[in-house]
């Protein structure tokens, strides 16, 4: 019976090429979600605010850091709260 290595998913995940199409894939997946902003967007802001980051040796992560980015993915009342503002959905409709 074969054995597999102890913690074979970290080293696999620790190689050069592994961590650059992981890298790649974080890229493709911030495309797609401003592809969904963009007939949205604007002042482009929101689209601006979508960012890939190391999250660490092994691994990346793609975020929103726009403040009202919850409002915008899921929807929000409008000021005087007599009205609900449907959300655009873009970080699920991006996967």
């Amino acid at each position: 019976m074969a054995e597999l290595m102890s913690k074979l998913d970290e080293y696999i995940a620790g190689l050069a090429g592994v961590h650059a199409e992981v890298h790649t894939e974080a890229l493709a997946l911030q495309g797609r979600i401003k592809a969904v902003i963009a007939p949205h967007s604007k002042s482009g802001r929101l689209m601006r605010s979508i960012k890939v980051a190391e999250a660490n040796s092994k691994d990346y992560i793609v975020y929103c850091d726009d403040p009202n980015g919850l409002s915008k993915n899921y929807g929000h009342w409008n000021e005087s709260h007599t009205r609900f503002i449907p959300g655009i959905h873009f970080m699920e409709r991006g996967m």
